[in-house]
C-alpha cells in the first residue's frame, strides 16, 4: 500500500474514530440542560477543528489516489457513495453550527426547542448515513 493510501486509510480511520465519540456526544441521556449545552459546544469545536480537516484530508487523498487509479465500475459506485457520505456529514456539520449558533445564550422556549429539532436532524442524519459509510470504507477495501 502506498504511503498517500496509507494516509487516506488513516483520514478515515480517524474521521470515523471522530463521529463515534459524536455519536456517544448526541446520545447520552441522562444530562441536564446546561449538559445538553455542553454538549452541543464540544460537538461545534469537534466539527470545526477535528472533523473538518479530517474531511478535507480524506478528500484530498481520495482526489489524488483517484488520480492513479484505473476507473471501473465497483470504483465509480465507491467514489459517488462516498461523495454522498461526505455530503450528508457536511450538511450535519452545518447544523451542529446553526444548533451552536442558536443556542449561545439561549433560554426561552423556542430556542430550546429549535436546539431538540436540530439534534434530531443530527441523529437521523447520522443513523441513515453511518451504515452507508461503513458500507463505503468496506467497497474500498475489497477493490484496493
Amino acid at each position: 500500500m502506498s504511503t498517500l493510501a496509507v494516509l487516506h486509510v488513516l483520514s478515515i480511520a480517524l474521521w470515523g474514530g471522530v463521529i463515534a465519540c459524536e455519536v456517544f456526544l448526541e446520545t447520552y441521556k441522562v444530562r441536564s440542560a446546561d449538559q445538553e449545552k455542553m454538549a452541543a459546544d464540544l460537538h461545534y469545536r469537534i466539527d470545526l477543528f477535528v472533523e473538518a480537516p479530517l474531511i478535507l484530508a480524506v478528500l484530498v487523498t481520495g482526489a489524488l489516489l483517484l488520480d492513479q487509479a484505473t476507473w471501473s465500475t465497483l470504483l465509480a459506485i465507491k467514489v459517488a457513495a462516498a461523495l454522498v457520505v461526505i455530503g450528508a456529514n457536511a450538511v450535519c456539520v452545518a447544523i451542529v453550527v446553526q444548533r451552536y449558533l442558536a443556542l449561545r445564550g439561549a433560554t426561552d422556549e423556542d430556542a430550546l426547542s429549535s436546539f431538540a429539532i436540530q439534534t434530531r436532524r443530527i441523529n437521523l442524519i447520522g443513523l441513515i448515513f453511518i451504515p452507508m459509510g461503513i458500507a463505503v470504507f468496506a467497497l474500498g477495501w475489497a477493490i484496493s
